[in-house]
């Protein structure tokens, strides 16, 4: 399916238990659309205003924060690695409250973080 450049704003997507494998929302104006339990694997994001879209469903999703239009957009918290997908980084989920916590930078306008577990390996080095 393909949907680049077109504006939906005014009559957003309501999607829910959709495929849209390798969609394209290149250049298209969708916000305030639900995404409701949507496969978007390989669906493209690119300059695409996304504001008050709700993802808290949606899953295999990747979206760069950087080139698109976010604001108040909604995603479920313990699911943002569609969020940092282009920084090629690994999130593994945090296993104990006594295992440090990295920052990532505030592409939300608010201060979220995600934890990231600590490598434990780098620290033989110095015993």
């Amino acid at each position: 399916m393909v949907i680049s450049s077109l504006d939906f704003s005014t009559a957003p997507l309501d999607e829910e238990y959709c495929d849209m494998q390798e969609s394209g929302f290149d250049l298209a104006k969708i916000k305030n659309s639900k995404f409701l339990n949507c496969n978007l694997k390989r669906a493209t994001f690119g300059e695409t205003d996304l504001s008050e879209c709700d993802f808290t469903t949606a899953y295999n999703f990747a979206i760069n924060p950087s080139n698109c239009k976010l604001k108040k957009a909604k995603f479920n918290r313990q699911d943002l690695s569609g969020l940092v997908a282009h920084l090629d980084i690994v999130l593994i989920r945090k296993a104990s409250s006594f295992e440090p916590a990295l920052f990532l930078p505030d592409f939300f306008g608010q201060r979220e973080h995600l934890h990231i577990q600590a490598i434990h390996s780098l620290r033989l080095f110095g015993s």
